[in-house]
C-alpha cells in the first residue's frame, strides 16, 4: 500500500544564488551587501563573456587534460554555456567519457545521476533525493534507511549516492567554478560515514520512495514481508556487486578515496574567495529560509557549514580579515542557538508523517499459528538445528510443530526411509524483530527404529511475526 506525503517544496539551490535579505544584526549586514554586490555584477555579465571565460579555461594543455581539469571545447557559444553552472554543458557531456569505474555510468537515464541538461534542471529532478536525505540526516536512527525508486519497478537508487555521482562528475571537469556541488557532495559523504544517512537498506524496515504528480509516495519493499529483506545490492543502480556487508560498504570507501583525489584539485583551482563567498551565502540563505519558515531549505543548508567552515578555515590561501572573522562569529552563534531548533522542528515533522506511513502500510506482520501438539523434547532439537542454517545473526527462540503426527515416507516397494515433520520455527532478527520461517525435519529409519532429528529443507513460509514483549 502506498501513502501520499508531502507535495515537493519548490527548489531553492543556495549554493548558487545570491539572495541575501536577512538580518542577523551588525555581524551579517556585511555579508548581506557583499551578497547583493555579487549579484549585481553577476547580472551585469553577458552570455557572450560567459562564453569566452569558459572556452579560456577549457581549451587547456594535454597535461591539464589528463588530470580532468577542464577539458577541450571546440565551437563553444554562448548557448551552450549553461548560466547557473556557468559551463559549457558540450564541453561536461564530453568529460563524462573519462570518468572512471565508481561513477554510475549504467545509471546516467536516471534522473539527476548526471548534469545532462541544464543545471537548474537537474537539480529540480535531485529534489526528491534531498528531501529524503534530510528526514535521514535529522531522525538518524528513529527512521528507517529511504531509498528512491526513479521509475515504476525500476533498480533503486541510493539518494546521497546519486548527487555525489553528479556533483563529483561535474567538479572533476570544471574544478574552478563548481566548487559548491564539490561540497555538498563531501557533506553527504560525511554524513554516511557518521551514520546520519542510513545505508542499512537490507533492512525490512527500508522505505521506498517514489514520486506521481510531483508528490511523494512511499512503499515497502516486495521482499521484505516475504524474504525478511528489503533490498540487496543486486536491486540497487550503482551498487557494488555481491550481498555482503563489506561490499555494501565498498561504495563508500570508493567515494572517499575519489574525494581524496578530488581535494588535490580542489586545492589547486579553488581560490580562497570561492569558498569565503560560499559559506557566507549559504549562512545568509539559512536565516531567509528560516524566516520564509522554509525549514527544508534551511536546515539542509545548514548542514552544509560543518564543510565549508572547515574549508574556509584550512584552506592553503586563506585571508583572515575582518568578514572571515564575522562571518565565523556568526555561524558560530548560529549553530549553536538556532539551528539545532531547526533540526528538532523538521525531526518532529518527518517523525510525525513517519508514523503516518507505518499506520497506513501496516507493519506486515502475520499472525502466529497454534501449535498442533507440544513435545518439548523435539521443539528443542528443532530449534538447536534451526540454529545451524542462517549466518546473519539470527536466533531461533520458539518452535510450532505444524502436524499432529509424523509423515512416513517409503520407497517404491514400501520399505520405511524415514519419517518427516514440519515446524514453523520464529527468528528473532539482529535488529529485534521477529520473523517465522517454515522448516522441514526429518528421523531415518534403521529397520527398527528412527534416528537422530536431521535437517529436511526449508520452506515458502518467511513472514514477520509479533513475538514477546
Amino acid at each position: 500500500m502506498k501513502i501520499k506525503s508531502i507535495i515537493l517544496l519548490a527548489l531553492f539551490v543556495a549554493a548558487f544564488s545570491f539572495s541575501a535579505e536577512a538580518q542577523l544584526g551588525g555581524l551579517l549586514n556585511k555579508a548581506k551587501d557583499k551578497a547583493k554586490e555579487a549579484a549585481t555584477k553577476e547580472a551585469k555579465k553577458t552570455a557572450e563573456k560567459k562564453a569566452e571565460q569558459v572556452v579560456d579555461k577549457a581549451e587547456t594543455s594535454v597535461s591539464e587534460t589528463s588530470e580532468n581539469v577542464q577539458l577541450e571545447v571546440k565551437n563553444a557559444t554562448a548557448t551552450d554555456i549553461d548560466t547557473m553552472l556557468g559551463v559549457s554543458m558540450s564541453a561536461l557531456n564530453e568529460s563524462y567519457k573519462n570518468l572512471s569505474d565508481i561513477y554510475l555510468w549504467q545509471t546516467k537515464g536516471i534522473p539527476g545521476a548526471y548534469f545532462t541538461k541544464s543545471g537548474m534542471q537537474t537539480l529540480i529532478e535531485q529534489q526528491p533525493y534531498r528531501q529524503l536525505i534530510l528526514w535521514m540526516m535529522v531522525s538518524g536512527e528513529d527512521a528507517p534507511c529511504l531509498m528512491f525508486e526513479p521509475k515504476p519497478h525500476a533498480f533503486c537508487v541510493v539518494p546521497a549516492d546519486a548527487i555525489i555521482n553528479a556533483n563529483f562528475a561535474v567538479f572533476q571537469a570544471f574544478p574552478a567554478v563548481t566548487y559548491p556541488l564539490f561540497m555538498e557532495a563531501r557533506m553527504l559523504i560525511r554524513a554516511m560515514e557518521e551514520g546520519r544517512i542510513r545505508l542499512d537498506y537490507e533492512n525490512p524496515n527500508t522505505l521506498i520512495a517514489f514520486l506521481e504528480d510531483d508528490k511523494i509516495y512511499f512503499k515497502k519493499s516486495e521482499y521484505a514481508d516475504r524474504f525478511g529483506f528489503g533490498l540487496k545490492n543486486s536491486f540497487i543502480e550503482g551498487a557494488p556487486t555481491g550481498n555482503d556487508g563489506e561490499n555494501k560498504l565498498k561504495k563508500l570507501v570508493h567515494w572517499k578515496a575519489e574525494e581524496a583525489r578530488l581535494m588535490e584539485l580542489y586545492k589547486k583551482h579553488v581560490p580562497f574567495k570561492n569558498v569565503k563567498n560560499t559559506f557566507i551565502n549559504t549562512m545568509v540563505t539559512t536565516v531567509e529560509r528560516s524566516k520564509e519558515k522554509d525549514w527544508f531549505n534551511g536546515v539542509y543548508e545548514s548542514f552544509k557549514l560543518v564543510i565549508l567552515a572547515e574549508d574556509m578555515q584550512s584552506h592553503p590561501n586563506k585571508v583572515e580579515d575582518q568578514d572571515y572573522k564575522d562571518a565565523l562569529e556568526s555561524y558560530e552563534n548560529l549553530k549553536t542557538n538556532n539551528y539545532p531548533k531547526w533540526e528538532a522542528f523538521m525531526k518532529k515533522q518527518w517523525m510525525e508523517l513517519y508514523a503516518k506511513i507505518k499506520e497506513d502500510i501496516g507493519d506486515g506482520t502475520v499472525e502466529i499459528p497454534k501449535a498442533a501438539i507440544s513435545n518439548p523434547k523435539l521443539e528443542a532439537e528443532m530449534i538447536a538445528i534451526a540454529k545451524t542454517i542462517y549466518e546473519d545473526g539470527r536466533v531461533p527462540v520458539k518452535a510450532i510443530i505444524k502436524n499432529p503426527d509424523w509423515t512416513i515416507t517409503r520407497n517404491s516397494f514400501g520399505v520405511i526411509i524415514d519419517r518427516f515433520q514440519t515446524a514453523y520455527i520464529i527468528f528473532k532478527m539482529t535488529d529485534g524483530t521477529h520473523r517465522m520461517v517454515d522448516i522441514g525435519f526429518k528421523q531415518l529409519y534403521n529397520g527398527s527404529s528412527y534416528g537422530k532429528t536431521q535437517l529436511r529443507g526449508i520452506g515458502l513460509v518467511n513472514d514477520a511475526v509479533k513475538y514477546g514483549n
